[in-house]
């Protein structure tokens, strides 16, 4: 199985996952030692270790995907470089009936076929519309993962 269709199917069981919370069924994608990072963001952060991963996503979505109407766009870029699947695309949400897009890069380095480091970075300026969206709504959201 090429990275790529790894990653995609990685992606299609986090949907899964973000639906019916069973997290076990991510497990044979990450590494034990896995890290993970937001950039470019108010709730940027690093996680360090499957579980701690795992935990930092479950809070985020809980805290505010989980919250609002959230539709992914497919992704405008996909492809392998090395070991490294690199993706860029958009989230959209509504919220109250206000609604933000977020454009990110992620970058998913693989190790022995499993995920050992992922990094989103948002599009330049996503931090200041995600803030003048969040003050608009009523509804608190945090979707920080620490």
């Amino acid at each position: 199985m090429t990275l790529l269709e790894t990653f995609a199917r990685y992606a299609t069981d986090f949907e899964e996952t973000y639906l019916d919370d069973d997290w076990d069924r991510l497990q044979p994608y990450f590494l034990e030692d896995a890290t993970y990072e937001v950039c470019n963001m108010p709730f940027f952060c690093t996680l360090t270790g499957r579980d701690a991963v795992f935990a930092g996503i479950k809070k985020s979505l809980d805290g505010f995907d989980r919250r609002c109407s959230r539709s992914l766009a497919d992704p405008t870029v996909f492809k392998a470089e090395g070991n490294r699947v690199l993706v860029y695309g958009s989230i959209d949400y509504e919220c109250e009936g206000f609604s933000t897009s977020a454009s990110l890069w992620e970058l998913v380095s693989f190790r022995d076929g499993a995920i050992a480091h992922i990094v989103d970075i948002y599009a330049p300026g996503q931090d200041e519309q995600y803030l003048r969206w969040l003050a608009g709504l009523s509804t608190p959201l945090d979707a920080s993962y620490c």
